[in-house]
C-alpha cells in the first residue's frame, strides 16, 4: 500500500512535534537517534524531508537550558547596570559635598586671613583698649581714682 506524499510529509511533521528534545538549535546533522530510525522520517521523501524539518526547527523555541542562561544574564547584566548607576549617583554626590567643604575650608582661610591683616589703627586700637582695660584693673584694685576721673570728696574747683 502506497502512502501519498503529502501524507508522508505530514506524518513526518507529525513526528516531530512529538519529539520534546527538538530547539531551535538542533540542525539536520544534530537530529536525536529516535528520529532518524522511525519509520516517518526514513519513508518521507528525501527532497522534502530536510526542507520540512528546517521549516519546522525555525518554529521552535531556543533550547530551555539556553532560555534559562540567558534570561540569567540578562538579569546578572541589568543588576550590574542598576549597580553602576547607584555608584555614579553616590560619587556624584560625594563630588558635591566635597565641593562644599572645600568651599567652606577656603571661605573660612579667608576670613582667618581677613582677620590677620592688621592696619596700623587697628593694631593701635588694640593696644589702646589693652592699656585701657589693664589701667582700669589696677585702678579698682588699689581703690585709686583713675587719671581722668574727678577724686571723691574733693570738689570739682579745687
Amino acid at each position: 500500500m502506497k502512502i501519498s506524499e503529502p501524507l508522508r510529509e505530514n506524518d513526518l511533521k507529525k513526528l516531530l512535534k512529538s519529539t520534546a528534545t527538538l530547539s531551535r538549535d538542533t540542525t539536520l546533522e544534530t537530529l536525536p537517534e529516535s528520529i532518524l530510525v522511525d519509520v516517518r522520517y526514513v519513508t518521507a521523501p528525501d527532497n522534502a524531508r530536510d526542507k520540512v524539518i528546517q521549516d519546522y526547527l525555525t518554529t521552535l523555541p531556543e533550547d530551555p537550558e539556553k532560555e534559562k542562561e540567558r534570561k540569567e544574564r540578562e538579569r546578572r547584566d541589568q543588576a550590574l547596570r542598576d549597580r553602576e548607576r547607584a555608584v555614579r549617583k553616590e560619587q556624584w554626590k560625594l563630588r558635591g559635598e566635597e565641593q562644599r567643604a572645600k568651599e567652606m575650608l577656603r571661605e573660612e582661610e579667608a576670613m582667618i586671613e581677613r582677620a590677620k591683616v592688621v592696619g596700623k589703627r587697628g593694631l593701635l586700637g588694640h593696644i589702646i583698649k589693652k592699656e585701657d582695660t589693664t589701667e582700669s584693673e589696677k585702678g579698682e584694685e588699689e581703690g585709686t581714682p583713675k587719671p581722668n576721673e574727678p577724686r571723691r570728696g574733693a570738689s570739682a574747683e579745687g
